[in-house]
């Protein structure tokens, strides 16, 4: 037997408690919201570039007129040309380095510093206090940029919502791990990893159609505002959630692989975190999750301009969401359930082999997306999310477990901060590759998205080998 942070007396293999479900599904669906915010941006690019005036400008077809071959305007390459035919109109684009700023690097770099900040203030404050206190703040940034007028508005808000949702994967990660057993920490990392996918898939749901009803003739504003505000109530909830390490404070810490408790590292802080990291295998592993990250960011931030332009007319927005949702939620899921059951049998080594696996098999999925036509391109995104979204659970069940718990929340920040700078900001090659001589942004997204995803399949297995030169093996742990 074994206790729970909250008390509750639960076997290894038994049933969480209430407070174990509740405490997860609010960090689900804070991190849900978080994730809106984060992408909603991606979806609303072109309504918000022609409000407000930024980025490129190409040929497109003037909707509120009648015409007979919908895509014929997209082969004017200049405003003269596009002006000469009625059925066409010249207007913002939603892509261009303004919007590749405003997708990544504004929203990145102030997110993975803010990782590391809110990771070192949740081993030393109330986790679920500091997690409310910046869903207070991406709530009322992201309602703010409904009112925004102006170019560098966008930006700083978007930056005051990437430091409210830096906290929510170390502090909600850590949460987890202390709340729950090794057999389980898999699957409640993959629930709480719903919060991507849901976030992820409901804002092209809002981003496109609710934009498309223009709510009181806001038009893309109302979006935000709406999205912005189911955060403040689930802020006043994490607030009021107690902190589980209230309830163990007075035990010893420590952290339980092979049955063995692990050998404090010696020193600051500071120095025990960096010590942490620069592991050889959190090094392989911190490789592997970079260029993971880089092909996922390569998708997520040109998947609505890639259907839209190649695409015109067709129906994408029920397509992505539905795809985001089922596709990505059932395999991180799934993904966590299997590693849960080979991580007792196997060894720590053996959630890093399920996760080279599943990467690899997403690839053929990646590589037919691009290549088909709607629908049957949706069809094979399904694919694609079902196997290669098991990563991040799995990636971060790694991590809570070979570092001692007293700084999981840091490590994992810092972990994060080193990982989104590389990994979230490389997409941004997609606009310089898609513009050079043969290229476009097809065949960038190739090289980006199925490219990239099949060298982090291989170097997630690489990454699994000093964890088994290690024989690390994980056996009926106790919560700490």
């Amino acid at each position: 037997m074994c206790s729970n942070s909250y008390g509750d007396k639960e076997g290894e293999g038994g049933m969480p408690g209430r407070r174990q479900v509740a405490t997860l599904a609010l960090l689900t669906m804070s991190f849900m919201v978080g994730e809106v915010a984060h992408f909603l941006p991606t979806v609303t690019s072109k309504a918000m570039a022609n409000s407000i005036g930024f980025g490129d400008m190409r040929c497109y077809t003037n909707s509120t007129m009648a015409t007979e071959a919908p895509m014929v305007c997209s082969g004017f390459e200049s405003k003269t040309d596009c002006a000469l035919h009625p059925g066409c109109m010249w207007m913002y684009s939603g892509q261009g380095w303004h919007y590749q700023l405003l997708a990544g690097p504004a929203f990145i770099i102030t997110f993975t510093i803010s990782g590391v900040i809110m990771g070192f203030l949740a081993d030393r404050t109330p986790r679920p206090r500091l997690l409310g206190g910046c869903m207070i703040l991406l709530s009322t940034c992201c309602l703010l940029i409904g009112l925004s007028t102006q170019y560098w508005q966008l930006v700083v808000l978007r930056m005051g919502i990437a430091l409210g949702e830096g906290a929510c994967r170390p502090a909600g990660s850590a949460l987890i791990a202390e709340m729950f057993p090794s057999s389980q920490r898999a699957v409640a990392g993959g629930i709480f990893s719903w919060g991507v996918y849901f976030g992820y898939g409901l804002s092209f749901l809002l981003g496109i159609y609710l934009t498309e009803l223009d709510v009181l003739g806001l038009g893309w504003r109302a979006t935000y505002m709406v999205a912005g505000l189911p955060g403040l109530p689930l802020a006043a909830l994490l607030i009021l959630t107690p902190d589980p390490r209230d309830h163990h404070r007075s035990q010893k810490e420590k952290e339980a692989l092979g049955g063995e408790e692990v050998e404090n590292i010696d020193g600051s802080y500071t120095w025990q975190v960096v010590a942490a990291l620069r592991q050889p295998g959190m090094v392989l592993l911190f490789l592997a999750a970079a260029v993971r990250h880089t092909a996922g960011y390569s998708l997520a931030h040109n998947a609505v301009p890639y259907f839209s332009h190649y695409h015109e007319g067709k129906e994408i927005g029920y397509w992505l969401t539905v795809c985001a949702i089922a596709g990505g939620s059932t395999g991180v899921v799934g993904g966590g359930y299997l590693s849960d059951l080979v991580v007792t049998r196997l060894g720590l080594h053996s959630r890093l082999w399920l996760l080279s696996l599943c990467t690899v098999l997403a690839t053929p999925f990646a590589v037919m997306t691009l290549y088909l036509e709607p629908p049957q391109a949706f069809a094979t995104l399904l694919g694609y999310y079902f196997f290669a979204e098991t990563w991040f659970s799995l990636l971060f069940t790694v991590v809570v477990e070979v570092v001692p718990a007293h700084i999981r929340s840091g490590t994992i920040g810092t972990f994060l901060f080193l990982m989104n700078n590389v990994g979230g900001n490389l997409p941004m090659l997609v606009e310089p590759l898609a513009k050079s001589p043969g290229l476009d942004l097809h065949s960038a997204l190739y090289i980006m998205w199925p490219g990239l995803l099949a060298v982090s399949g291989l170097l997630f297995l690489v990454a699994s080998l000093p964890w088994r030169a290690a024989g690390l093996r994980v056996r009926k742990l106790s919560i700490d």
